[in-house]
């Protein structure tokens, strides 16, 4: 495998960062549902980069979450893009988080009931809204 490559598979595999006072989670299962949300690195309104505080988010609004949901969530991801190697293209993200979700009623229910706090947190760290799209988990490498 070539040192490009090997940079690039290395720029791809971003960090995923920890809020203090959080312990690991544990590895995600087959099966498991899981919210994926990405922030886009360019504005699709204006077609400006994305400001985005990935230190906020991962002190303040990652601690919101995991207080609104609780036990609903099984394991939480921030991933922080890292930049790419010369002649490949730039990353598509400024942050990506993954969530796994220990118990969809539960879940569902804190989404009912805490999504819009949630939504009116974003403009504390971006200004872009992100994609959201919900799945399981289809395939793992023990």
């Amino acid at each position: 495998m070539s040192n490009t490559v090997k940079a690039a598979l290395a720029g791809l595999a971003a960090a995923a960062m920890l809020a203090p006072g959080f312990a690991a989670a544990r590895p995600a299962e087959l099966g498991e549902p899981m919210l994926s949300i990405l922030y886009p690195a360019t504005n699709p309104e204006t077609g400006e980069p994305t400001q985005f505080d990935i230190d906020y988010y991962r002190d303040h609004h990652l601690t919101l979450i995991m207080d609104l949901y609780g036990d609903s969530i099984s394991r939480f991801e921030l991933i922080k893009p890292a930049e790419m190697p010369e002649g490949m293209p730039p990353a598509q993200y400024v942050a990506v988080v993954n969530i796994y979700i220990a118990d969809q009623s539960a879940f569902d229910a804190a989404q009912a009931e805490h999504g819009a706090t949630l939504v009116a947190d974003v403009p504390n760290f971006s200004n872009v809204q992100p994609m959201v799209t919900q799945g399981v988990i289809y395939g793992l490498d023990d």
